[in-house]
């Protein structure tokens, strides 16, 4: 699977991870508009969730790889505890979190603030409560109701408190999804495929990758002038910044072989510029 598939396979779950801020940050965009357009994810994990959570082929700007006080704080979670939300993921039916209703206009704003603040190291001074079934979920309270996967909340405006114990609990399940089984296998599959590719473009006597990114940002600057001067390298969850991707299956653009799939984009920015660049002769294949 390279990155065109996994964009496609995330505009439908929308799948957050706490390394990788601008998932993160698209998924606070669709959280805003409420129920049932919420944090999606697939419950069975299928190929295409795990790969999208495991891969690293998310669009993530390189510098954002540096540790932060977020990947610090998911870290040290118990063991126990991200078994227990994982567990928790996969018992569910549903297939996105909601939400009992939607936010005020002010609600929005605000969290969008406090998603920022929190990534900055602002976090709740306390975990958001939880309870097994709707039944148990206390009137007026603020809670996470595991069997249906909703956030019951309050009818007022809720406290920046709140939020940011409805952001934190997010992360902590983005984080179990990393976690588990499925991911990890997930991600032994994927590393296999690029270290099978890889020997191929050696074998061949093909361009290195450090080659690749030079040739596609001098066609990018081609394109761009000036502009490409604020484009960042984008980066796998390894810190690779490049995914390898079979010819023969991915397009017609070439009868065969294998190429570098590189994207660059601004960190404010979604948009993003992806360029294919031929591992045997460093030809530009495409360009999206």
């Amino acid at each position: 699977m390279n990155r065109r598939d996994i964009r496609k396979a995330m505009d439908q779950i929308h799948i957050s991870a706490e390394m990788q801020e601008e998932m993160i940050a698209n998924i606070q965009e669709q959280m805003l508009h409420g129920k049932k357009k919420t944090w999606s994810r697939k419950k069975a994990m299928g190929t295409a969730a795990a790969l999208v959570l495991t891969a690293g082929l998310a669009a993530v700007p390189v510098r954002a790889l540096v540790k932060d006080l977020v990947e610090t704080r998911m870290e040290q979670l118990p063991k126990e505890d991200v078994e227990k939300i994982e567990h928790m993921i996969q018992e569910q039916s549903v297939e996105a979190d909601s939400f009992s209703r939607e936010y005020s206009d002010t609600e929005k704003e605000r969290s969008k603030e406090l998603w920022q603040s929190y990534e900055n190291g602002m976090f709740p001074e306390k975990e958001i409560v939880q309870v097994d079934q709707a039944g148990g979920a206390p009137e007026g309270i603020l809670c996470y109701i595991r069997d249906i996967g909703e956030f019951q909340l309050p009818d007022r405006e809720m406290t920046d408190e709140e939020l940011l114990e409805i952001i934190d609990f997010q992360h902590m399940m983005s984080y179990a999804l990393w976690q588990g089984r499925t991911a990890r296998e997930a991600r032994e599959e994927y590393e296999a495929e690029q270290a099978r590719l890889e020997g191929i473009v050696q074998a061949a006597g093909g361009i290195s990758r450090e080659e690749a990114i030079r040739i596609a940002r001098a066609q990018m600057e081609a394109e761009l002038g000036a502009e490409a001067k604020r484009k960042e390298l984008l980066t796998d969850g390894y810190g690779g910044g490049v995914s390898l991707v079979e010819l023969s299956n991915q397009t017609d653009s070439a009868g065969g072989g294998v190429a570098y799939d590189i994207s660059f984009a601004e960190p404010e920015d979604d948009f993003i510029y992806e360029y294919w660049i031929d591992a045997s002769d460093g030809s530009v294949l495409d360009v999206r």
